[in-house]
């Protein structure tokens, strides 16, 4: 069970670790070992439950940060196992206008981030 920092509370000092069961990986997403992690304004003001005050708990905070693909689901052709990739605050924005659906996958609040040792993600599109 990956461990992570998860909120279930608002406030910073409410950060504690967490063992989390292993996600499900699907055919188009990618397991990753999250190795570094980014500290954004945002990510203090959700910690603070300043950002979007009515975010469900527990929360896994943070949306920026880099890692290692550990497995790919069966349609993702272009990742490999091994391959290094980073985080993109709103997997479900490709390109285009940001439509107000897809801020309901932004790491980190409203979506689970990723303060935390592993995480199944969308593969690359």
């Amino acid at each position: 069970m990956p461990l992570a920092m998860t909120l279930h509370r608002f406030g910073i000092g409410n950060l504690r670790p967490e063992h989390r069961p292993l996600e499900v990986i699907d055919k188009q997403m990618v397991r990753v070992a999250i190795k570094a992690v980014a500290l954004n304004y945002r990510d203090i003001l959700v910690m603070r439950g300043t950002y979007g005050p009515g975010l469900a708990l527990p929360l896994i905070p943070c949306s920026d940060g880099t890692g290692i693909v550990l497995d790919a689901g069966v349609d993702v052709d272009d990742l490999l196992t091994g391959d290094r990739v980073c985080t993109h605050m709103v997997p479900d924005w490709q390109d285009g206008p940001l439509e107000p659906h897809m801020q309901l996958s932004t790491l980190g609040g409203p979506a689970q981030g990723i303060l935390c040792e592993e995480r199944v993600l969308p593969g690359a599109r």
